[in-house]
């Protein structure tokens, strides 16, 4: 788990909007999108791993992945929540 301080200093690189983690139903939702093959990262690759953590902006725009409780502050495989919405 990532530890509360660090999550605190914690920015989007992009927007520098702080960041906060996924709720359980976040979580499940995009972890549901993913098992469907339909999540891309912002490089283009899909996602094929569910995720057991990630951060959201403040602005509910962006997520970025925890992977092994580091966060992956990447833009480019960061992921845009817009791919959650139902066609």
């Amino acid at each position: 788990m990532v530890d509360k301080k660090l999550l605190a200093l914690l920015r989007c690189p992009v927007t520098k909007q702080p960041l906060r983690r996924l709720t359980a139903a976040q979580l499940q939702k995009l972890n549901d999108a993913i098992a469907t093959g339909r999540i891309k990262q912002q490089n283009g690759r899909p996602v094929n791993t569910p995720l057991e953590d990630a951060l959201l902006t403040e602005g509910g725009r962006t997520i970025y992945k925890i992977v092994d409780d580091i966060p992956v502050m990447v833009e480019a495989e960061s992921i845009a929540v817009q791919q959650l919405k139902t066609p």
